[in-house]
């Protein structure tokens, strides 16, 4: 196997171990959510002035959207460093010996991406907040020009209220495949002595949007500018991979990083997988067989799951719903029976 399928290999790794982290910020941040609408109700259950309830919610909701962006930044600085140190060993372990690769230069302030950055997690979470606002505020006046009922005013508003949890669902992922793509761009950028082109990857699963799908194995010069990076729509999950030049190539590159020396003394079948080729393309069902059964698990959820998916008799696709849910082993047992 050449290193640049190695790469590939690992780079996907990588983003499922993305996805897995998603989840896992995405269930913190449903669990304020829940605690949220608990205050929520509490806060609405105790009879008050309309202004001094309106008040109130305005500053619980505030608070809420507060405290999500809180928990985004945190997880976010961390997934940046985490990145980086995952796409600057991978060009280590390519090129071991042979050349020591750059840290990444004027990465993004993660606090930028999330406030600024294409309409992304603070921009949107600020527009559901206002909206909450406007509708809470709206039934409010609603019913103290109708002479509304209490109870009844407190009905309308629950019905009303609605955390779109879906929505930060996917600005969550998108905030992260964000921050992964601009690490991995500017590494790419601090070694492209040694980097020919990126090579765009929409292989992940089965629902892979069109927008990315079109781009899945072209390749872009690094120098290029106006060139796509993911993500390039919301629940964005593509990513991208470093073609390592070929041995020959990295031998005729004017580069004092790059140690010829070292480099003429590889071995010959070491020097084979040095090819600068791209990585043949790979479709996620087929890359998933491949890996080790830890790695099953953490995707699949279980180990019986794991032991379904290696009997072979069932699509990937059929293991999750349209939204990505895990299916119950029940409902896998039974489409092996039909």
């Amino acid at each position: 196997m050449s290193i640049n399928e190695k790469n590939l290999d690992k780079i996907l790794r990588n983003r499922v171990s993305l996805s897995l982290r998603e989840k896992t910020l995405q269930k913190e941040i449903l669990g304020k959510i829940s605690k949220h609408k608990i205050k929520i109700k509490k806060l609405l259950a105790t009879k008050t002035s309309s202004s001094a309830m309106l008040i109130a919610m305005r500053k619980e909701i505030r608070k809420l959207f507060k405290d999500l962006y809180g928990i985004v930044l945190t997880d976010a600085k961390r997934i940046q460093f985490i990145q980086e140190t995952f796409y600057t060993g991978l060009i280590n372990e390519s090129l071991a010996r042979v050349y020591k690769a750059r840290k990444a230069k004027g990465l993004k302030s993660v606090a930028d991406i999330i406030i600024n950055s294409n309409g992304t997690f603070a921009h949107q979470t600020t527009s559901i907040n206002t909206k909450q606002l406007k509708r809470i505020e709206s039934v409010v006046k609603t019913g103290l020009t109708s002479q509304m009922p209490y109870n009844k005013m407190v009905s309308e508003l629950m019905r009303t209220y609605i955390v779109p949890q879906h929505q930060i669902k996917t600005l969550v992922r998108t905030t992260i495949t964000e921050i992964s793509s601009d690490v991995a761009n500017k590494v790419y950028d601090a070694n492209k002595d040694v980097i020919s082109h990126y090579e765009y990857v929409a292989t992940l699963d089965s629902r892979t949007s069109i927008i990315c799908g079109r781009l899945d194995g072209k390749r872009y010069s690094v120098d290029s500018t106006n060139t796509p990076h993911p993500p390039l729509h919301y629940n964005c999950r593509s990513t991208t991979v470093p073609i390592i030049k070929s041995a020959n190539q990295l031998d005729a590159t004017k580069s004092n990083r790059i140690s010829k020396r070292k480099l003429k003394k590889i071995t010959p079948a070491r020097r084979a997988t040095i090819n600068g080729e791209s990585p043949a393309k790979v479709k996620f069902p087929d890359f998933l067989k491949r890996q080790d059964n830890d790695f099953k698990l953490n995707v699949l959820g279980s180990q019986k799951r794991v032991d379904i998916f290696n009997q072979g008799k069932l699509k990937l696709t059929q293991f999750s719903d349209a939204n990505g849910k895990l299916v119950s082993i029940e409902k896998l047992e039974e489409l092996i029976s039909k």
